[in-house]
């Protein structure tokens, strides 16, 4: 996998820390103290990262003190509709995923009318 698929915010602060961990040195004096080949550096500190591998790209992030990324998920369109989700649809109409579920109101039968309208009352302004 290719770093291109990652957001251009984790690219330019990849290079933004390569740039600031070099100060003044060339790319070779960098590389040699980091452990990490300079061409990649070269191409992280420059942002052009189109032929840097997902393992070299987390390797420079973690030799300048950043996290490393997570590795994207690929998941296969389904192919009978071509839509994302969990199994192969046959063409049936399928619900989407993740949609929220309204969430079903409890009444507090310890309660009595009184003290169930004060709870009310204190959930609302401690929610």
């Amino acid at each position: 996998m290719r770093v291109t698929e990652i957001s251009y915010s984790a690219i330019s602060e990849t290079a933004k820390a390569v740039l600031e961990r070099r100060n003044g040195n060339t790319w070779r004096q960098l590389s040699e103290s980091l452990g990490i080949h300079f061409a990649i550096l070269h191409a992280v500190g420059n942002e052009s990262v189109e032929h840097v591998s997902w393992e070299n790209f987390n390797r420079v992030r973690a030799a300048v003190g950043l996290c490393q990324l997570a590795e994207p998920i690929i998941v296969s369109p389904c192919p009978d509709c071509g839509h994302v989700h969990t199994y192969r649809c046959h063409g049936v109409p399928v619900k989407p995923v993740g949609k929220p579920r309204n969430r079903t109101r409890y009444h507090r039968p310890c309660m009595d009318d009184a003290e169930y309208a004060e709870y009310l009352e204190w959930k609302e302004h401690n929610a």
